[in-house]
């Protein structure tokens, strides 16, 4: 007959007991504290962005149906250039001086359920986002969604190297 008898030391098996009942609030912790700290600080180093001058002349939208005379110099109407001096630009001022709230409206939510970056600006959609105008692509701005994927991509690595710091059974040093 064989035996073997391996003991645990009774630290071992608190901390496995100590990690049963804190994992959540450890998981929590990191969550929403260094992992956001890291994608709010990857959103500051790649999403927030002001190009150089605007190019001018402007490329205003064609309207869709081009039923008034031409108002650009390239011999279409645009419906964009019109509201855009009829709102004295929109509201903020011919020529518009642009304030940083674009780039100052970008957020990061993060729960144990996923990861949000979205920006809060109304008009952002057509600066940055999915209605991107073209005289602000040809000025430089970036279309933030394929940067905040990739972003989000690189959360992932992000996440599995910090799996194992957070589930040690030994205290952070």
């Amino acid at each position: 007959m064989f035996e073997l008898t391996w003991k645990f030391d009774d630290k071992v098996l608190a901390a496995y007991r100590d990690l049963a009942t804190t994992a959540k609030a450890k998981v929590d912790t990191f969550v929403n504290g260094t992992f956001r700290q890291h994608i709010e600080q990857q959103v500051q180093n790649r999403l927030v962005f002001t190009p150089g001058a605007a190019e001018s002349p402007l490329h205003w939208t064609p309207a869709k149906v081009q039923d008034k005379p031409p108002n650009t110099r390239w011999g279409y109407y645009s419906k964009q250039k019109a509201a855009y001096f009829a709102t004295n630009g929109f509201g903020r001022g011919i020529p518009s001086v642009r304030s940083g709230a674009l780039n100052r409206s970008y957020r990061v939510i993060t729960t144990t359920q996923g990861i949000a970056i979205f920006n809060v600006a109304p008009y952002a959609k057509f600066v940055v986002g999915e209605y991107q105008q073209p005289f602000h692509r040809n000025t430089g701005w970036q279309l933030a969604d394929p940067i905040a994927a990739d972003i989000l991509l690189q959360s992932v690595s992000f996440l599995a190297d910090a799996w194992f710091d957070i589930m040690r059974l030994k205290p952070l040093t």
